[in-house]
């Protein structure tokens, strides 16, 4: 694929240059793409859109935000140098 070429446009020149009678392999090498993606661009006009799949589960910080929100919200009152003070803490 060329710098700055889209997906439709590489699927255009791909199916130009098959019907002017280039091999598939010769195809490949001269737009260094994948046998696949060859054949996807002679088999459909618009490349397929990209899926993106959600988070199976959920993040292991999930049950300590609440503990950090806090330690965060008494990090804001807190002067520049003084030491974290964790809430249910006794030492001062």
């Amino acid at each position: 694929m060329l710098p700055g070429q889209s997906k439709v446009e590489l699927y255009a020149a791909l199916r130009r240059d098959s019907r002017d009678g280039m091999s598939n392999r010769a195809l490949q090498c001269k737009y260094g793409v994948p046998w696949s993606t060859v054949n996807k661009a002679l088999t459909s006009a618009w490349p397929q859109p990209r899926t993106t799949t959600a988070s199976a589960r959920p993040s292991k910080l999930d049950p300590f935000t609440p503990l950090i929100d806090e330690i965060l919200l008494i990090d804001l009152d807190a002067t520049r140098k003084q030491p974290h003070r964790h809430p249910g803490s006794t030492a001062v």
